[in-house]
């Protein structure tokens, strides 16, 4: 997902777009419906996730983005 957002959107766009995606999952940890931290679930850097074991994660930063 972070390679097509290094494509699609220039360096600015995608801050904005990860930001955005930041607050909401923060959102959602203080209302109780995630659970970690934000740097969990929309980290700022590339996630250095395997994807054989962290499917859950990928699709869940999948989700947060779009």
């Amino acid at each position: 997902m972070m390679s097509l957002l290094d494509v699609l959107l220039t360096p600015e766009e995608r801050r904005m777009v990860v930001n955005k995606a930041r607050e909401y999952v923060e959102k959602e940890i203080t209302a109780g419906r995630l659970h970690g931290n934000k740097d969990n679930h929309v980290p700022i850097q590339k996630p250095d996730w395997n994807p054989d074991q962290d499917m859950t994660s990928i699709h869940a930063y999948r989700e947060h983005i779009l």
